[in-house]
């Protein structure tokens, strides 16, 4: 109703102020929100957000190419490659000693939702992880069933990826907005930039908001850990790259 409204340019009076989450990530919502200013209360309340452990950036997009597929059990889209990015970010959050119930995973498709909750086991049995049951406690659920709610750190998997430019739900305006919206502290998403740079106005301007803090987008993710075999700082582009990787809040326990 209200859009309605808006279209008929009833008289009306907009908010442009937005108090609850930290500039970093409200300038993700500004191609949304062009008018969108952060009020000085926002730092405020992003310093009552505890800060996020592993990884020194609250917002980055980590771009790839791997291909989506259907998911058998649901036949909605999902992809692999995502899947396992996130399941193994989200345990490596959790081994520097951040709650389940800071984290959520989030992504447009119910498919892929199902999938991500398959590999948060499978990735646990595999003995990637001491964490035992928690695992099973970490949020993952589609972007419109999350509506409302809010995460400390969120995951967000767009999972497509096609040579046919097809986009779907992850370019519709108000599954962006929701998506990029229910962060507290950090967001940290994984989808095909290329494609989406290609298809969708407003994830060009997103991606260009991103490329404009070039330490917020790229082809690897730097964590604040290193590797057991080198002692280097661990870069992580796969759910194979966290194998090795020795957190710093392990070494202080």
């Amino acid at each position: 109703m209200l859009g309605r409204l808006l279209r008929c340019e009833v008289e009306h009076a907009t908010l442009t102020a937005q108090c609850r989450i930290p500039p970093q990530l409200a300038r993700l919502l500004s191609p949304l929100y062009p008018s969108m200013t952060s009020h000085p209360l926002a730092a405020s309340a992003s310093a009552a957000v505890p800060a996020v452990h592993g990884i020194d950036r609250p917002v980055f997009f980590l771009q790839h190419e791997k291909p989506e597929s259907v998911d058998a059990a649901t036949g909605s889209r999902c992809n692999i490659h995502e899947a396992g990015f996130v399941a193994a970010l989200a345990l490596y959050l959790m081994r520097q000693g951040h709650t389940p119930a800071s984290l959520a995973i989030l992504t447009p498709y119910a498919g892929q939702a199902a999938l991500i909750s398959r590999e948060l086991r499978a990735q646990k049995e595999e003995g990637q992880t001491t964490l035992g049951g928690a695992a099973a406690d970490v949020r993952v659920s589609t972007v419109a069933q999350f509506e409302g709610q809010e995460a400390d750190v969120v995951l967000l998997s767009l999972v497509r990826s096609n040579e046919q430019g097809r986009l779907g739900l992850a370019a519709l305006p108000q599954t962006v907005a929701a998506a990029l919206s229910r962060a507290k502290a950090a967001c940290y998403v994984v989808g095909n930039a290329a494609l989406l740079r290609a298809h969708s106005p407003l994830w060009e301007k997103v991606l260009s908001q991103l490329h404009e803090h070039k330490v917020s987008l790229g082809d690897f993710l730097p964590l604040q850990a290193t590797r057991d075999d080198t002692g280097r700082q661990a870069l992580v582009r796969s759910a194979a790259d966290f194998k090795g990787v020795a957190t710093e809040f392990e070494r202080r326990k």
